[in-house]
């Protein structure tokens, strides 16, 4: 049976030290730097940030085992913007699309940034683990059902790709083979993978339901944790060095640094 293992990883790292709200809103700033510019050169060196801090978490493994997703997501948005944006200086022409130095560079600058997201993301849950992210929101003062579905949903992801892979084999044994190029027949050979795996989550979801009415979930009230997380002189140092990068980087933007198209985000 194929088992996803979730992607937390336990280290003793700086990162792994960190508060979790820390952590929470560092997420956000990292994943919100890279939009302060359109320019490639810029945005990658705050991929190389993130690479430098992925590789302090020593989570460099997780980012390797999704590499081909990155690779895909860089790939489809320098092509796609290619078709959405004009620019002055044509480098070649691949029949209908004039290839110009303006789209590419941005094209590219916009697919580096969800690449850096992503990697974001991916550092975010390879040094949080689902019940530091529970304990992060509640103490930001967000409503405990708002934590509760973010961390049931990072939860749920590795047990739904476990279920995939279980049906899969199961049905691959029962001579389940999904290789035509037509995409309709191929949309109608899944479906003895999509039925189950309908079933399964409908199961999930109503045992999931149960169990919480059982412990009280509905019941209202002020909540207690096992845990109080303590912002310590190092967490809010992190904070504020990020801070002052983020302000950095909206101040070089506003000075016309990290920028391919004027105009645009």
């Amino acid at each position: 049976m194929t088992v996803y293992k979730s992607l937390y990883l336990h280290r003793a790292s700086p990162v792994h030290a960190l508060d979790p709200r820390a952590k929470l809103l560092g997420l956000l700033a990292l994943a919100g730097l890279p939009f302060a510019f359109n320019d490639p050169r810029y945005v990658a060196v705050v991929g190389l940030i993130v690479l430098g801090l992925s590789a302090v978490a020593g989570c460099l493994g997780n980012l390797r085992r999704f590499r081909n997703v990155y690779l895909l997501v860089f790939v489809v948005n320098v092509v796609l913007w290619q078709f959405t944006i004009d620019g002055a200086t044509t480098l070649f022409v691949l029949g209908p699309v004039s290839v110009t130095r303006e789209a590419l560079l941005y094209g590219i600058a916009a697919a580096l940034r969800f690449v850096v997201v992503l990697m974001v993301g991916t550092l975010f849950v390879s040094c949080t683990s689902t019940e530091d992210v529970t304990v992060g929101l509640v103490h930001l003062r967000l409503p405990y059902t708002v934590a509760f579905v973010v961390s049931t949903t990072l939860r749920l992801v590795p047990a739904f790709v476990t279920a995939t892979g279980t049906v899969i084999e199961a049905q691959t044994a029962r001579g389940f083979v999904a290789d035509s190029r037509n995409p309709v027949r191929r949309v109608r050979q899944l479906l003895p993978v999509v039925v189950p795996l309908i079933v399964y989550a409908l199961r999930h979801g109503s045992m999931m339901s149960l169990a919480m009415e059982a412990r009280g979930f509905t019941v209202r009230g002020d909540r207690t944790s096992y845990r109080t997380p303590v912002m310590t002189a190092r967490d809010v140092a992190v904070l504020g060095g990020l801070a002052i990068i983020l302000a950095g980087a909206i101040h070089l933007r506003l000075s016309g640094y990290g920028v391919v198209l004027p105009g645009r985000l």
